[in-house]
């Protein structure tokens, strides 16, 4: 009978295992002496380290918290202003003096957006209806508005920004008006 490579060497380590164990069961060697020659590495050393790490993680979690909890805030005081806005326009006549005041009240409510990442301002404004939306970046510095728009989805991003030429259009048709 021939044996493959991997037989025979299979047969060598359960072999050299039963002899190693008959060995310790005799008293011929002492396993436990053995395994403390190993080199283990310092468990008090890593704990030390990992505890170090959930600290630092514990330390960032918090500060992201405290940032978070700011942006639901900050979110909170837009949605309510928003709300009394829309209510506003709503009730609002189509006098150029109305739009005026339209106009400076949007720019309140876009110094807010523009204080805002232009992730999560991004985020607020394309739940809202374009509309109201250009209105908002028009209120703005046109850098911050540009920040925003880029990061919104692309089509909503060509929405509003539809709607900020219209608003650009009625802006420039007020003034000749006037």
């Amino acid at each position: 009978m021939k044996l493959s490579g991997r037989a025979l060497i299979l047969i060598l380590i359960i072999l050299s295992i039963g002899a190693t164990a008959a060995a310790a069961a005799a008293g011929w060697i002492d396993l436990k002496k053995m395994a403390d020659m190993l080199p283990i590495s310092n468990n008090d050393e890593m704990i030390s380290q990992l505890e170090e790490q959930n600290k630092e993680l514990k330390k960032n979690l918090a500060e992201l918290e405290k940032v978070l909890q700011k942006e639901k805030e900050q979110r909170l005081k837009l949605e309510q202003m928003l709300a009394t806005f829309l209510e506003k326009e709503q009730g609002d006549t189509e006098s150029v003096d109305g739009k005026v005041n339209d106009q400076k009240d949007y720019q309140k409510v876009g110094e807010y957006y523009a204080g805002m990442e232009p992730v999560t301002a991004a985020a607020i404004l394309e739940r809202m209806t374009p509309e109201v939306a250009a209105e908002i970046l028009t209120g703005m510095d046109k850098e911050n508005a540009g920040e925003i728009l880029a990061v919104m989805e692309p089509e909503r991003a060509v929405q509003v920004t539809e709607m900020i030429a219209i608003c650009e259009a009625q802006n420039k048709d007020n003034k000749k008006i006037r």
